[in-house]
């Protein structure tokens, strides 16, 4: 914990990120963050040598992991384009090719190549991307069938022999268990971001339950019964106002349908209509908390695009 008393009497900077002190036996964070932090000479020089690992499986082989998502601008004239293109890049084996090729320009991003900022772990499955992606990126003790990109900025292959030796075994291991993942967040999770927000964080005069732990000694095996039980109900409660909103959806198109029928693809489409003032547009306003549905018809209100994510209900204005 930063800016706290503990964590000046343990490093003498009070503001110090626990990551940084070169004291830390593990640490859970973001993918990318092993190579704009932890594999750079600046984090390495503090003595820790990092390696990845899956969180525990369960009997059915999966994993804790955090998928990320893409967004559309409001300002588009090209919804279903912007739709596609982002499917594309995200899904498929040619629009990852693309983003590697990306990744592995040194040139064009010398003083700070795009690998070093944030790059995910491929979502496809093809296996040539997956091979390309960690061998080039990463550490492996398989032969190696595309060598280490160059670190322009330190003058040296990314991934070393040595590196390969000491480190490779970790990493395969990684990337052979981390495909099969339970998306963890309040992103992909209905009702997470309510969980927390009224049983796990600060309540009134309550301390959140890390700060019960860490500062009042309790126990935290004490609150895992209640808190899953809190987190089943928020969820519960946030899938079944899901389902409420996607009736209204469904009552809405068919209330609202002008100018010809429409189908289940038209909600990725703008609604036909020879004149912008022939359009309708439709808001539902869910985010992880679900709110409510607010429909609006009038000449002035003239896009639409709306999608369902695969864990939750969003909207969106195209």
């Amino acid at each position: 914990y930063g800016d706290t008393d503990e964590m000046e009497a343990w490093t003498g900077d009070r503001t110090m990120w626990a990551a940084y002190t070169g004291k830390l036996g593990f640490q859970i964070d973001a993918w990318w963050t092993y190579l704009n932090l932890f594999d750079t000479p600046d984090y390495r020089n503090r003595g820790m040598e990092w390696v990845p690992y899956t969180t525990p499986a369960s009997a059915t082989s999966y994993t804790f992991g955090v998928l990320d998502f893409g967004g559309i601008s409001s300002a588009t004239a090209h919804p279903r384009e912007a739709y596609e293109l982002l499917k594309w890049m995200g899904w498929g084996a040619e629009g990852w090719q693309a983003k590697l090729d990306a990744y592995q320009d040194v040139e064009t991003y010398a003083d700070l190549p795009l690998y070093r900022q944030a790059i995910p772990c491929p979502i496809t499955m093809d296996e040539a991307i997956w091979t390309e992606f960690q061998q080039s990126f990463y550490p492996t003790a398989q032969t190696r069938t595309y060598q280490s990109v160059f670190d322009p900025v330190n003058g040296e292959d990314l991934v070393t022999a040595d590196e390969d030796t000491k480190y490779g075994k970790y990493f395969d291991d990684f990337f052979a268990n981390c495909k099969n993942p339970i998306p963890f967040g309040d992103c992909q999770i209905p009702g997470f971001a309510n969980f927390l927000d009224t049983s796990y964080r600060a309540v009134g005069d309550t301390l959140g339950v890390e700060d019960q732990v860490r500062i009042e000694g309790k126990n935290a095996n004490d609150f895992a019964a209640e808190l899953e039980q809190k987190a089943a109900d928020a969820n519960q409660a946030a899938l079944a106002a899901a389902i409420k909103i996607l009736r209204h959806i469904s009552f809405a198109w068919r209330s609202l349908c002008i100018k010809g029928a429409f189908v289940e693809t038209s909600l990725l489409y703008h609604i036909s209509g020879s004149r912008e003032a022939d359009r309708i547009i439709l808001k539902i306003n869910c985010y992880s908390k679900l709110g409510t549905i607010d429909v609006r018809h009038g000449k002035k209100n003239c896009r639409v695009a709306v999608y369902i994510l695969l864990y939750s209900v969003s909207y969106f204005d195209a």
